[in-house]
């Protein structure tokens, strides 16, 4: 069977759906059957199911261990190994990447990308909780390309925690400070703080002041003495971005500059 595939407009279909079914069948038959005529919605449908096929067989060629990986590292984004893997299949195969997409135990499909094109100018993204107690810690991993050296600082952590003693307003405070150069991905973990005390504010920045460079952050987690303060996989649904909370009352992402190219962005980390 031959299929032509042209853009049509809804009407057109419903128009030659009727010129078919009043001809098919007889003598002299103007529209014939095996000649179809398809929207790109349904051509997209199509490439979609023949992706599909070959996802599944490279999923069912995969052992045992390899898809328990895929399980272990989409269960932090809430995603089956399976889902997690159709994702990643999807994206690379659209974009003409290398498959099979391999397992990543330090970064999920996306990632928070922090970039100062020129190094001129401050570029900071800060994540506020409230109600944090005891011993804080900060765990995050992260990707780093040095575009040109610095004379400042480089890539920096900075975490600070405000607590009431005796009618003040105090804090416990900590900086990372990350070597310069080029970095593969890695897991950055710190504590901070004290067992047992109440802390009304926590900040955590990510700076990356005067530095031209690019940082990609992903698996993002806070912690104090009771649990989990904050866990920020940066979990893209298709055709959608970010949806992040904005800071409010002392509560949530605040970005300088604003969240969007070429500075704050959600980027793909698989490349």
């Amino acid at each position: 069977m031959y299929v032509s595939y042209i853009d049509t407009t809804t009407q057109q279909q419903k128009d030659w759906a009727k010129i078919i079914k009043k001809w098919q069948g007889t003598y002299g038959t103007i529209v014939t059957q095996p000649h179809r005529v398809v929207s790109r919605e349904e051509v997209l449908a199509l490439k979609d199911r023949s992706w599909m096929k070959a996802l599944a067989a490279m999923w069912k060629a995969f052992d045992a261990p390899t898809k328990l990986l895929w399980k272990t590292y989409g269960a932090y984004s809430s995603t089956t190994g399976y889902g997690l893997f159709m994702q990643e299949y999807c994206y690379r195969r659209k974009f003409g990447l290398s498959l099979p997409p391999e397992t990543h135990q330090l970064y999920q499909m996306y990632g928070m990308l922090i970039s100062n094109p020129d190094g001129s100018g401050l570029v900071q993204a800060q994540r506020y909780d409230i109600a944090v107690e005891g011993e804080i810690t900060v765990s995050v991993n992260f990707k780093k390309i040095e575009r040109e050296v610095t004379a400042g600082e480089p890539f920096t952590i900075h975490a600070i925690a405000y607590y009431f003693e005796q009618g003040e307003n105090k804090s416990d405070e900590t900086t990372i400070q990350i070597a310069a150069g080029n970095l593969d991905w890695q897991n950055e973990e710190f504590t901070f703080g004290t067992s047992g005390r109440y802390y009304f504010e926590l900040i955590v920045s990510f700076i990356l002041d005067h530095y031209n460079a690019d940082v990609v952050l992903d698996n993002f987690v806070v912690s104090d003495d009771i649990g989990t303060v904050v866990s920020e996989p940066w979990k893209v649904k298709a055709g959608k971005t970010w949806q992040y909370q904005i800071r409010t009352r002392k509560q949530g992402w605040e970005f300088s500059p604003a969240v969007g190219y070429p500075y704050i962005e959600i980027a793909y980390t698989g490349e």
